[in-house]
């Protein structure tokens, strides 16, 4: 990951911290960056919230090389099934609203 974007490591945990497992995510956006909050929810319904925010261009690299990572891992694993009917996983995947420049809300 480090090799294709320099630094993207550190940003997204390399920097000496421990790891965090996320069960939950959501991706919000205004006009000039992307903003992802990862969350762990337990059975008590707490939530530990990492939020790493990024330029469209580092997003859009990310995207590549999550692909890359999850075509790898069929092939040495196997398939990842996803349901036919997606509106069940809604509730892994949250969306939020958030106000662009011009002051409107925008939704990914």
């Amino acid at each position: 990951m480090s090799e294709a974007l320099p630094g993207l490591a550190q940003l997204l945990g390399g920097n000496g911290q421990e790891p965090m497992y996320a069960n939950h995510a959501e991706v919000t956006h205004n006009s000039m960056e992307l903003k992802m909050r990862f969350n762990k929810m337990t059975p008590v319904f707490h939530k530990t919230e990492v939020e790493i925010i990024l330029p469209p261009i580092v997003a859009k690299a990310l995207i590549q090389l999550l692909k890359d990572e999850v075509d790898t891992y069929e092939r040495e694993i196997g398939p990842i099934y996803m349901p036919d009917d997606m509106s069940g996983i809604k509730g892994l995947f949250g969306v939020e609203e958030e106000e662009g420049q011009d002051g409107k809300a925008e939704g990914v």
